[in-house]
């Protein structure tokens, strides 16, 4: 297990030392996502059939291109993906008889992943993503990983869990407290807080959207790493 960090930059870092390192036969990129599409909740699970970079989808927009078809993008092989859908579905039958989580399975297998090179906070920014791109959500790293273990011939999957929805306002601007590392640095989002009260709700459902999803992601990890195991890899 890696933890490479916020970014492309710092993904394609660990993906390299990875690969130096341990040779693997499978890589795994998993984390948060946000949502870009109404009816896609807190904890739900996002595995989508593309991934593209905003950056080359901006690129391309600039260029008179309306259509994503000429841009760069990355599917994971069709093997794992086909694990990934049977997980779902017991995932899913799961939910049904414990009552425990609502996750749109759906939203997994018939859209695309956006990287984008900073969080996105407001809701009118994601939606105007999600309506050009018709992609299920935004992610920091996806893109990186997906492109590395394509050229390394390295069967690969993205899988994330939705931690903010598309109209959810996030309390702050998160891109000011990155440090080098890709991490966040939390104390001096402790004293934005403190210095304006009002931020404090959107942090608290921020953290119950955040545990949300880190729990949905966690029991469907199980049923994913039993697919893989069923399946020889």
């Amino acid at each position: 297990i890696m933890v490479s960090g916020q970014g492309e930059d710092n993904a394609r870092k660990a993906c390299q030392a990875m690969i130096r390192q341990f040779q693997p036969r499978f890589v795994l990129s998993t984390g948060f996502c946000g949502a870009l599409q109404r009816g896609i909740k807190a904890g739900d699970i996002i595995i989508s059939q593309r991934i593209y970079r905003e950056s080359d989808i901006l690129e391309a927009q600039a260029n008179g291109e309306t259509a994503l078809d000429g841009v760069r993008s990355w599917q994971p092989p069709q093997n794992v993906f086909e694990m990934a859908k049977r997980a779902g579905t017991e995932y899913k039958n799961l939910q049904i008889q414990q009552k425990r989580f609502t996750s749109n399975m759906r939203s997994c297998w018939e859209y695309s992943t956006i990287t984008s090179r900073r969080v996105i906070s407001r809701p009118a920014d994601k939606k105007n993503l999600g309506k050009e791109t018709g992609a299920a959500a935004v992610d920091m790293e996806s893109a990186a990983v997906a492109e590395i273990m394509s050229v390394a011939r390295i069967p690969w999957l993205a899988i994330r869990s939705v931690s903010d929805t598309v109209d959810f306002q996030l309390p702050m601007d998160f891109n000011r407290f990155k440090n080098t590392k890709g991490g966040i640095d939390y104390m001096p989002i402790v004293l934005e807080a403190l210095k304006n009260p009002k931020t404090i709700p959107g942090l608290v459902r921020l953290g119950y959207n955040s545990y949300t999803a880190s729990e949905s992601l966690r029991i469907y990890l199980q049923y994913f790493l039993n697919a893989l195991t069923g399946g020889g890899m």
